[in-house]
C-alpha cells in the first residue's frame, strides 16, 4: 500500500460564523475545505469543531446541573409541577444564553450533526488531512482514535495496516484522543487487582465510578436538551397529556440508553453489571488492605443491586466478626439514588410500552444489572453474568404502576392466573394482545354496522345492467347509482383494520369506503421527488408492452402502454447507464409496498410476484368520448369467463394472492382505477391516482377491477403482485437484488 484511503466529498457551500462558531458551522467549513483539498483549513475548521462541540456538552451540562432542582421559593410557580418544569425551562434558556451569547445557536442544530460528532466523524477526515500536510503524528493518532471505536470500518484497517508497516510510524503515535475515562482507569484497576496491589486497585475503580457517574449525569443532560425527538413531535391529533407522555417516553429511552452505551468501550465490548461489579471488587480489595470499614460500606452497596447474592451475604457475615455494630453502615448514597432512578425509569417505560401498545422496541434497554453466580471471583476474566433483570424490580414496579392503574381485579393477579413468560417483550407483548382483543372487538362490531349502512351488499335498486352483453364482459361498464369517489380523504377518519408501518403514511381508505372485503388505500407512500425520478426512468428506458406479450397497446387501441421491470433496472445501474440510486429507490418503494400490505392484512408472509413500473399514454388522436377501458375489468388469480364465472385456472396467474398499485402521478384525464361489483359489469367505487397513494385489494374475484380510459396525458404506477407461495418468489427480482447488493458492495470498496 503506498498511500493512504481518502474519504471523499464534494460541497460547495459555506456557513457564515457568528460570535459564537457553533460546531456544525465549523464541521461543514471543515467538510467544505476537505472537498476543495484545502488541508490547512480542513484541519484547523474540525479541530476546531471538535473543540466546539466539547464545549457545547460541557455547557449544556453545566446548565442542567444548574438548573435540576432550579425554583423559586415564594413563586407560584413552584407550587405545581408544571410550573416547576417552567422554572427549569427560564433557568436552562437564560444560562445557555450566558454561556453561548444566544441559546438558538446550538438549539437548531440537527441531531444528524450531533451523531457525526458522537460517532467521531471528522477524525475520518482529520487522519488523511493530516497525512497530506505531513503531520504523520496527528494522522496516526486521529486515524487510532476512529479504529478503536470502529474497529471493522475498512477503510480505516486498511489505513491502520500502512501505518503498522511504516517504518516512520512509533508506538508511541497510536494513541487515542477520545477515550472514555471510566473505562480506562476500570481496565487500569482490574490490573493491579490481579497484580494483588489492592490499594492502587481500590483508588482506581473510585476513580473509575467518579468518572462514570459523571458521565452518566452528562448523558442524562443531552438527553434532556435534545429537542428533535421527531418520532414523537410529529404525531398527530394528540393532546397535550399523550403527547407530553411521548417526549417522556423518548427522553426515558435515551436515558436508559446512556446507562448501555456508558457500559460499552469504543471497540463494543460490553461491560455488564459495570457499576455494582466495582462495587464487588472495591468490597474485597478494602478488605485485603484491612479497611473493614470501606469493605462493609462497598458490599452493603453492592447488595443494593443483588439484595440476594449469596456470595456477597456471605461476605458481609465473614466482615462482621472483624467489626462490631456492623448494622450502622449505610450502602454510598449515590449508588442508592442511581440504582432506584433506573428502576423506576424501567418500570415506568415498561409501564408505558404496555399502555400504548409499543412493540416495538429494543428489550436490552431493560438489562442493567447483571449477578455474579456462587462461586465465582470477578478476577476471572471469564466471569459469568446472569443477566437477571427482574431482581429487586418488582416491588418497584408494583409501587410505580399500582399508582398509576389500581383498578385491576383480584382474580387477574392471582398466582395460579398468572403465566410464565421468557422475556419482558413476550410479556409485553402479551399484555398488549389482550387489551387489544376488546378494542377489536369492538371495531369488528362498529364496522359491521357501517358497512350495512353503507350499502356494503349490493342494493336491488342499482342501474341495470341487462344492456352489457356476455360477449362484452369485463370490457364494458356503467357507474352504479351508488358510487363512491375516493379522491381525499374524508372529515371521518377511516378505521383501520391494520396497522400502517411508516410514518407520515396515512390510511385513505378502508374495506368499507372502497365496498369489499380485503382492500384498503393510503397516502405518502411516496414523496413528489421519488415520483419524478420513477417517471424518468420509464420515461428514459420503458419497453412498449405489458411486459408479457410485448403489444404496445395490450388493452386499448387508444393507449401505448410501456414499462420497466426490476431487472432491467439492475442491468441499467450496472452498466452505468442509470444511476444506482434510482434503481435502489425503484427496489425500495416495491418493497415498502409489499411490507405495507404484509403488515395491514397481518399475513405471516408475502412474496412478489412480478414487479411493474408501467406508463399508459393516451393516443393524440383518440377520439374524446370512449366507451372502452384502459384496463379491462378482471381479477388477478382467475378468468373471467363470458357466463361471469372466474375459473382459478391457467394460464391465469393462479398463484396470486396479493395485489397493488403505487401511483406516481396525476394531472391526466381519465385513468381512475376501479372496484366493480360482482356481476363485472356495474363500477362501485373508483380511485383518483396522485404521486405516493397506493392500493391494495385480494387477487381473486372478490376484487374484480379494471381502469377507466386515459383520455389526456400520461398516467405512470409501480403495479405489483404478490403471492403467499415462496416458490413463486420472483426470480428475475432476487437477481435483481443480488445486482444491486453487489454494486453497493462495488461502491463502498471504491469509496
Amino acid at each position: 500500500m503506498n498511500s493512504l484511503v481518502c474519504i471523499c466529498i464534494l460541497i460547495v457551500t459555506a456557513s457564515a460564523l457568528g460570535e459564537y462558531v457553533s460546531f456544525d458551522q465549523l464541521y461543514d467549513d471543515g467538510l467544505t475545505a476537505y472537498g476543495n483539498q484545502n488541508w490547512k483549513l480542513s484541519i484547523s475548521s474540525f479541530e476546531e469543531a471538535i473543540k466546539s462541540y466539547k464545549q457545547y456538552k460541557s455547557g449544556v451540562v453545566d446548565c442542567y446541573m444548574r438548573c435540576k432542582n432550579s425554583s423559586l421559593e415564594n413563586s407560584l410557580l413552584s407550587q405545581s409541577d408544571l410550573g416547576k418544569i417552567t422554572l427549569k425551562a427560564v433557568c436552562n434558556r437564560e444560562c445557555l444564553d450566558e454561556k453561548f451569547g444566544d441559546f438558538r445557536f446550538i438549539s437548531g442544530i440537527s441531531r444528524e450533526v450531533k451523531q457525526a460528532f458522537e460517532k467521531l466523524a471528522a477524525y475520518q477526515y482529520l487522519q488523511y488531512a493530516y497525512f497530506k500536510e505531513g503531520l504523520l503524528a496527528k494522522s496516526v493518532s486521529s486515524a487510532h482514535t476512529f479504529n478503536v471505536r470502529y474497529p471493522e470500518d475498512e477503510m480505516m484497517k486498511k489505513n491502520m495496516a500502512y501505518f503498522r508497516s511504516n517504518d516512520d510510524v512509533t508506538k508511541d503515535m497510536f494513541l487515542n484522543v477520545e477515550p472514555r475515562d471510566h473505562l480506562e482507569l476500570y481496565d487500569q484497576a482490574v490490573q493491579a487487582y490481579l497484580k494483588e496491589d489492592y490499594e492502587n486497585a481500590a483508588q482506581n475503580f473510585e476513580s473509575s465510578l467518579l468518572a462514570y457517574y459523571n458521565s452518566v449525569e452528562e448523558c442524562y443532560a443531552l438527553c434532556e436538551n435534545e429537542s428533535n425527538f421527531e418520532e414523537a413531535e410529529s404525531r398527530e391529533n394528540l393532546d397535550f397529556h399523550r403527547q407530553t407522555a411521548y417526549l417522556y417516553i423518548k427522553v426515558l429511552e435515551c436515558s436508559l440508553k446512556c446507562i448501555q452505551d456508558l457500559a460499552t468501550d469504543y471497540g463494543e465490548k460490553k461491560y455488564p453489571n459495570f457499576v455494582p461489579v466495582q462495587y464487588h471488587y472495591l468490597q474485597f480489595s478494602y478488605y485485603q488492605a484491612n479497611n473493614f470499614h470501606k469493605s462493609i460500606e462497598c458490599a452493603k452497596t453492592y447488595l443494593v443491586f443483588h439484595p440476594n447474592d449469596t456470595v456477597m451475604l456471605e461476605n458481609l457475615r465473614l466482615l462482621s466478626n472483624e467489626v462490631d455494630g456492623i448494622d450502622k453502615f449505610e450502602p454510598r448514597q449515590g449508588a442508592v439514588l442511581y440504582h432506584r432512578k433506573i428502576k423506576i425509569e424501567v418500570a415506568m417505560l415498561k409501564y408505558s410500552y404496555q399502555y400504548f401498545g409499543i412493540k416495538d422496541y429494543d428489550e436490552s434497554i431493560f438489562v442493567h444489572f447483571g449477578s455474579i453466580k456462587k462461586n465465582e471471583d470477578p478476577r476471572d476474566d471469564n466471569m459469568d453474568f446472569d443477566l437477571d433483570e427482574e431482581d429487586g424490580n418488582d416491588e418497584i414496579l408494583q409501587d410505580s404502576v399500582e399508582k398509576i392503574n389500581n383498578s385491576t381485579n383480584a382474580e387477574d393477579t392471582a398466582q395460579s392466573d398468572v403465566p410464565e413468560y421468557e422475556s419482558m417483550k413476550q410479556k409485553t407483548d402479551d399484555i398488549i394482545e389482550k387489551k387489544a382483543v376488546d378494542v377489536e372487538r369492538s371495531m369488528a362490531e362498529n364496522e359491521k354496522k357501517r358497512r350495512d349502512e353503507m350499502h356494503y351488499i349490493e342494493p336491488d335498486d342499482d342501474v341495470d345492467v341487462s344492456g352489457i352483453t356476455l360477449s362484452n364482459l369485463g370490457r364494458q361498464t356503467v357507474d352504479s347509482k351508488y358510487i363512491v369517489t375516493v379522491e381525499k380523504r374524508s372529515k371521518e377518519a377511516p378505521l383501520p383494520e391494520g396497522p400502517i408501518i411508516y410514518e407520515g403514511t396515512t390510511l385513505l381508505a378502508n374495506s368499507t369506503q372502497l365496498k369489499g372485503r380485503e382492500r384498503f388505500a393510503v397516502d405518502n407512500m411516496a414523496s413528489e421527488k421519488e415520483c419524478i425520478s420513477l417517471i424518468d426512468l420509464e420515461l428514459s428506458f420503458g419497453d412498449v408492452g405489458d411486459g408479457y406479450s410485448g403489444k404496445s397497446s395490450p388493452h386499448t387501441e387508444h393507449e401505448i402502454f410501456e414499462g420497466v421491470t426490476l431487472i432491467k433496472a439492475a442491468n441499467l445501474a450496472k452498466e452505468g447507464i442509470l444511476p444506482l440510486s434510482t434503481a435502489i429507490l425503484y427496489r425500495d418503494l416495491s418493497e415498502k409496498v409489499r411490507a405495507q400490505v404484509q403488515a395491514y392484512f397481518n399475513l405471516p408472509h408475502l412474496y412478489f410476484d412480478y414487479t411493474h413500473l408501467v406508463c399508459r399514454t393516451s393516443n393524440p388522436d383518440s377520439p374524446e368520448n370512449r366507451k372502452d377501458l384502459s384496463h379491462p375489468i378482471h381479477a388477478d388469480n382467475c378468468l373471467l369467463k363470458p357466463n361471469g364465472e372466474c375459473v382459478k385456472e391457467l394460464p391465469a396467474y393462479i398463484w396470486r394472492d396479493y395485489s397493488a398499485i403505487l401511483y406516481l402521478n396525476d394531472g391526466f384525464e381519465g385513468g381512475e382505477f376501479i372496484f366493480a361489483d360482482s356481476t363485472a359489469r356495474r363500477v362501485r367505487v373508483q380511485v383518483k391516482p396522485k404521486c405516493g397513494r397506493m392500493v391494495s385489494f385480494g387477487a381473486g374475484r372478490e376484487s374484480f377491477h379494471g381502469v377507466k380510459p386515459v383520455l389526456k396525458g400520461r398516467r405512470c404506477a409501480v403495479a405489483l403482485w404478490f403471492t403467499l407461495s415462496e416458490e413463486r418468489n420472483e426470480r428475475q427480482r432476487i437477481k435483481a437484488e443480488e445486482i444491486l447488493a453487489e454494486l453497493v458492495s462495488k461502491q463502498k470498496d471504491e469509496l
